[in-house]
Formats: structure tokens, C-alpha cells, sequence
């Protein structure tokens, strides 16, 4: 639709969600001083940035699901391992057209990091932006936090593992005979690369580490579970 009627940007929000009045000037501003950059992400305010008392299980929601959507009051490339999820973002359409990008359609959630990776892939740029804000509604219950991430861990098996390999049956009998003991390694890494972006806001951050570790190892096992499933 939007490229039938020519338009120029594409921006993506949320329904759980609520932008800063600013958020569409703020992009297309950016769009229009940083022509080269074709994907352009502002940032995201968990609950416990906006509320006071929040609950340990909405902290740690925050932190964990949007690590890579922190403001650091300037504006920067964003480079692997970090992409932008699909809220305050927008897209130059031209570049949409020209490499006929989409969404991964067999991907139910993750087709946000997916969808950065094609992209790169493809020579394109991305951008965070400083202070363009959206509030978002973080979870309040733990059931509700390992729902999220177990189904987090099971999209993680696609675009982080299989898509190199095109699932093959090979990749898959490798995959369950490593991963499993190697998952506190991947752990460590994931809560290292989730909480960077916090830490580099303050270190206090850090003290949240082995709560994100574990459950982030419950994550991780569920990459396993979506490979047996997959046989």
C-alpha cells in the first residue's frame, strides 16, 4: 500500500505502546539528515523507567526486552548483535522497493531481528536515534515473562542457528548433540549482550545479572525444544 502510493517512510509503533508527541517529526528529521541510513529506531521506555515500584518481574521484563532499544542521549549505527524491534521504526520505502525486503512470514516473533539481518545483508544502514521515545506496557507476572521468552528461545533456533544452515537434517543432529551442553556458555553471552546497553547507562544494572542469566538458560532450552520439535 505504501509503495503503490508512493510514499517515502514507512514507521512501525506498537499497539501496546504509546509515542511521544514528537516521534514522527523525529524520524523524518533523522531520515533527512542521515540520507545514507535506510532503518531508523528510536528508543523504549520499559514500566520501570516510567513508574516507581514496579515489580521485580516487570524490571527484569524491561531489561531484558528492550536492551537493544535503550537511550544513550545520541545518535549511532547499530551493529551485530543488536538490531531494532519493530516499534519507533521507520524505513526509507525506496530501499523496501528496490531489494524487495519482507518480513520472514514463517517467523511468528523475531522477524523484527530477522528482518535487521536481511537488511544488512542487503547493504543497508541502521540508525537509533536520541530522544525519540515510546512507553511501553511490560508484563506484571512471571508466567507471563517465561511464556515470552520460551517463545523467544524457540524463534532464537531460526534466526540465529538453522536459517545458515537451511535446517538441514545434519545441522539438526549436530545442533542437539552441542547445544545442549553448551548452554550456559550461550547464556552468559546473551546476558552479557542484554545488559551492555543498561550497564553502559549504570553499572548498578549489572547486579541483575544472574536472575537474567537464568532465565535466559530457560530460553535457551527452549532453542533445544524447537529443534526436537522440528525432526
Amino acid at each position: 500500500f505504501a509503495i503503490k502510493n508512493k510514499f517515502k517512510l514507512l514507521l512501525f509503533l506498537d499497539s501496546d505502546c504509546y509515542p511521544s508527541n514528537d516521534v514522527v517529526e523525529n524520524h523524518i528529521k533523522k531520515h533527512v539528515e542521515y540520507p545514507n541510513c535506510h532503518l531508523i529506531g528510536g528508543s523504549v521506555r520499559p514500566t520501570f523507567l516510567r513508574k516507581k515500584n514496579t515489580s521485580l518481574i516487570t524490571t527484569l521484563d524491561g531489561i531484558m526486552s528492550w536492551f537493544g532499544a535503550v537511550d544513550l542521549n545520541k545518535d549511532f549505527l547499530v551493529k551485530f548483535p543488536y538490531h531494532l524491534p519493530t516499534l519507533n521504526m521507520s524505513i526509507k520505502l525506496n530501499f523496501i522497493k528496490q531489494n524487495k525486503l519482507k518480513f520472514r512470514n514463517n517467523l511468528i516473533t523475531g522477524e523484527d531481528y530477522q528482518f535487521c539481518k536481511d537488511l544488512k545483508k542487503m547493504g543497508g544502514k541502521i540508525l537509533r536515534i536520541k530522544k525519540t521515545f515510546v512507553d511501553h506496557i511490560d508484563r506484571k507476572n512471571f508466567r507471563d515473562v517465561l511464556r515470552h521468552q520460551a517463545t523467544w528461545g524457540r524463534h532464537q533456533y531460526y534466526t540465529l542457528y538453522s536459517f545458515k544452515f537451511n535446517n538441514s537434517f545434519l545441522f539438526k543432529i549436530f545442533f542437539l548433540i552441542f547445544y545442549l551442553p553448551l548452554i550456559p556458555v550461550f547464556s552468559l553471552i546473551f546476558s552479557i549482550i542484554t545488559l551492555y546497553p543498561w550497564c553502559k547507562k549504570n553499572l548498578l544494572y549489572s547486579s541483575y545479572f544472574f536472575l537474567i542469566f537464568f532465565i535466559i538458560s530457560i530460553k535457551c532450552f527452549y532453542s533445544y525444544l524447537e529443534c526436537i520439535d522440528n525432526l
